[in-house]
């Protein structure tokens, strides 16, 4: 068989394997820009519809996340990085393909720096191929949560480590000698 006709079929037997990934890099290239932006109507119409359920529904959702950015504001902290990794790892459930994106973010303000790791749940849907959705891991207190929310998950499934560090800047002076 020639080397190209070769190369055709094994691309074309890995489609279904890739359809997973497909349009995951524009979302949270979309998603970051909006959090960067403090656009919370773009954050809520990208969020999944479990944890717009969770939050009473789009209109407190939409107030939850203005809130979450006027508390930034009042302790006088600004978003300065935000970093959001690929997914290595796609888990399919019944309805949905479900992947861990390890989020690094930096808060600063004139006294501190915040450092956060934590991550997102990125979801899509098998079926219909529609965009992809994501819960902020911050809210997830345990991680049954997460399998309640999509059931079939495998019971192995790696879930990244959230942390948080917080570093005071104090203002130096030198000592009167």
């Amino acid at each position: 068989m020639n080397k190209s006709v070769l190369l055709l079929v094994s691309l074309l037997a890995a489609l279904p394997a890739w359809a997973q990934f497909d349009g995951l890099a524009p979302a949270l290239a979309k998603l970051k820009a909006a959090t960067l932006a403090q656009d919370a109507q773009t954050l809520v119409a990208m969020t999944h519809p479990k944890a717009i359920a969770a939050q009473g529904g789009e209109e407190a959702a939409l107030i939850n996340a203005q809130e979450s950015f006027l508390n930034l504001e009042r302790r006088g902290l600004k978003q300065s990085a935000l970093t959001l990794d690929t997914p290595t790892q796609f888990y399919p459930t019944k309805d949905d393909w479900v992947a861990f994106v390890p989020t690094h973010s930096r808060l600063e303000s004139k006294n501190q720096v915040v450092s956060e790791d934590g991550y997102l749940i990125a979801v899509r849907p098998k079926q219909d191929g529609s965009a992809w959705h994501f819960i902020d891991g911050a809210g997830v207190e345990v991680p049954q949560q997460i399998f309640d929310y999509f059931p079939g998950l495998p019971p192995d499934i790696s879930i990244p480590k959230k942390s948080s560090k917080i570093r005071l800047i104090t203002p130096w002076t030198p000592s009167k000698k």
